[in-house]
């Protein structure tokens, strides 16, 4: 068959060029995806639905569309899209209406096609995303396809583990579609109570079949599969689903990480970890699962399987096994990872946070006269230089000579730099925009500095044109890249660095390319400056309490600053990272600059009455603070 199409011409009748094509018009690509439920017969008639049959042996007068046979709908057909259906929060229509579309076929012109599109079982869903905050954004689902599925068989046990791909209302042409990872378990009331008490804590619908009664709920809640999971990996297991397969394989550090009776571990609840599932077995092993889903090569993936069997770092998560998706297109998705569990006492961020907060409340009714006493905060700041080496520590393992490209370290190029830079302006223009259009929603006590920052805009972005000039050495590393207190965990006086997916805003390919290690330092200083503003907002009852406060708080991050730099100095400075953290200032505070103007950004769409936090860091940083 020959398609034609119109070519687009210019008024005048002359052709256009691909950039005027471009400039003029917006392509929009229409894709329609065709999946196969496993269903044991087929969609409108009673004959197996099996492969490899002989020809002609698994056919009936409805599959030939003979005259007068009437197809009748499957019934599980209908059951597996009301679950996806009821999974996505969707309305399930009390009917349907399907359509007979008769193309005329050389062959067969009687046949004819039946489908549905324009009234389907589930409409207007949604998807209730957690936001790190706490909040929750919500996404409006418009359709959802199956990417593809299986139905996992274990014994007596079984789960449906579907890939499913969104399609949000509102979304522009060209967007990205939302892939997401949705094992479910079904587990029966009389005959299976402790899987039911289990699912039931993350039940998605609850089902009757006959006199019995189930639930269908995350498979991550199901003990049953989190072990199943654990298994497959150890044995390096594949499945084959409708449209590729699931590959489950250990990392060399398996067997000590898991122990030989990991079959027996407890499980316990899941937890949600931002927009992941984590699932802690019998404190030894830690299940991660991921939810949205994304193509290619996972940076956690990657730089686990690095600082585990590569450079042995031993203050991460050590990586003990993996489960990715493997399409028949060659395209690879991560679904799950196995790390050893971290016994811990918290994150950096509650341990700081806390710890300014109780700072500040201890001379909050305390008379101004009053002197802080020398050397107030050695305890806390002897922690603090612990997480700089482990920092450091974590960068040398990343900048060790290394014969596979995606690890060895390059020269850091005056065309890096100048790319950096560029980025920041980028930022800055983006971020400064954002602020200016939503002025109004900044809240009262915020609006001064708002203006100011306003106010001084060509100034920071002077500031910004400034900002590492210095001759360009040092080195391009693969770093954390979405580091800050909340990505690390207090362990019995030190730490552990874990989460190194990078910063979830960019594209893979974004977040797998090499930087200066400075980017990393520079997010741990916003962090820092966070915790205290954090703390100064909570601990303050009112402006006189504030004013009074502030200046301790403020001594706190610069104390805080200044023993983690001169400790991450000392331990990083023979790795040839930078030729000195003095020489390197200027670059630290470009990146310092671009972290506080992408905070800025954030807040604004996600927690307006943050934004006071980094609009004061992109004062005190435009002021060589």
């Amino acid at each position: 068959m020959t398609s034609v199409a119109s070519v687009p011409s210019a008024p005048g009748g002359e052709l256009l060029d691909y950039q005027d094509v471009l400039a003029r018009y917006d392509p929009v690509l229409g894709l329609e995806v065709h999946v196969e439920l496993s269903t044991a017969t087929k969609m409108f008639c009673a004959c197996a639905n099996e492969f490899g049959a002989e020809p002609n042996t698994q056919v009936c007068p409805v599959c030939l569309g003979l005259p007068g046979s009437l197809p009748v709908l499957n019934e599980a057909a209908v059951e597996s899209a009301i679950r996806i259906g009821l999974a996505l929060n969707c309305d399930i229509a009390p009917w349907g209406r399907f359509a007979r579309k008769n193309y005329f076929y050389p062959d067969q012109p009687k046949n004819y096609q039946i489908s549905q599109y324009d009234e389907p079982i589930a409409v207007n869903g949604y998807l209730d995303v957690p936001l790190a905050d706490g909040t929750t954004y919500r996404v409006a689902i418009e359709r959802a396809h199956i990417l593809d599925h299986v139905l996992w068989q274990e014994g007596k046990l079984s789960w449906l583990v579907p890939l499913i791909q969104l399609e949000t209302s509102g979304e522009p042409a060209g967007a990205e579609k939302q892939d997401y990872f949705l094992p479910m378990g079904l587990a029966w009331e009389e005959r299976e109570d402790e899987r039911v008490k289990n699912l039931s804590t993350s039940a998605v619908v609850k089902i009757r079949q006959q006199g019995n009664v189930g639930i269908i709920g995350d498979a991550f809640a199901d003990e049953g599969f989190c072990r199943a999971v654990v298994k497959a990996m150890s044995v390096g297991k594949e499945i084959a689903t409708a449209q590729g397969k699931l590959q489950f394989r250990p990392t060399a550090a398996f067997k000590q990480i898991a122990g030989a009776k990991f079959e027996s571990l407890s499980v316990d609840r899941p937890r949600g970890s931002s927009s992941n599932t984590v699932v802690t077995m019998g404190e030894r092993l830690m299940l991660k699962g991921y939810r949205r889903l994304r193509v290619g090569l996972n940076p956690e993936l990657e730089m686990g399987l690095y600082l585990t069997e590569v450079a042995h770092y031993p203050n991460c998560a050590a990586l003990a096994g993996v489960l990715e998706y493997i399409g028949n297109d060659g395209q690879t998705r991560l679904l799950s990872m196995l790390q050893a569990y971290v016994p811990n006492q918290g994150d950096g961020w509650t341990y700081a946070l806390e710890y300014v907060r109780r700072h500040l409340e201890q001379y909050r009714t305390t008379p101004a006269g009053d002197a802080l006493p020398a050397n107030a905060h050695e305890a806390f700041l002897s922690m603090v230089r612990v997480l700089a080496v482990r920092t450091a520590e974590m960068h040398r393992a990343l900048a060790a000579p290394s014969k596979d490209p995606a690890f060895s370290p390059q020269a850091l190029s005056r065309a890096d730099i100048d790319g950096y830079r560029q980025r920041a302006l980028d930022e800055a223009q983006s971020a400064l925009e954002k602020l200016s259009a939503a002025l109004e929603t900044v809240p009262a006590a915020d609006r001064e500095a708002a203006n100011r920052v306003l106010a001084q805009r060509e100034q920071i972005q002077a500031r910004l044109q400034t900002l590492a000039k210095e001759s360009s050495q040092g080195t391009k590393i693969r770093i954390h890249g979405d580091y800050h207190l909340g990505q690390v965990l207090v362990t019995k006086n030190d730490f552990v660095i874990i989460d190194f997916e990078g910063e979830p805003g960019h594209s893979l390919e974004q977040r797998r390319a090499k930087h200066s290690a400075l980017r990393d330092v520079a997010g741990m200083l916003r962090s820092f400056a966070y915790a205290q503003q954090s703390a100064l907002r909570s601990v303050a009852h009112n402006e006189a309490e504030a004013a009074r406060l502030a200046p301790l708080a403020r001594a706190w991050e610069m104390e805080t600053r200044a023993a983690f730099l001169s400790a991450y100095d000392g331990a990083a400075r023979g790795a040839k990272l930078y030729d000195s953290l003095e020489a390197g200032r200027g670059l630290l505070g470009l990146f310092e600059m671009e972290k506080a103007l992408y905070e800025l950004r954030y807040e604004i769409g996600n927690r307006p009455t943050w934004v006071g936090i980094p609009l004061q860091g992109i004062l005190d940083v435009d002021a060589g603070q």
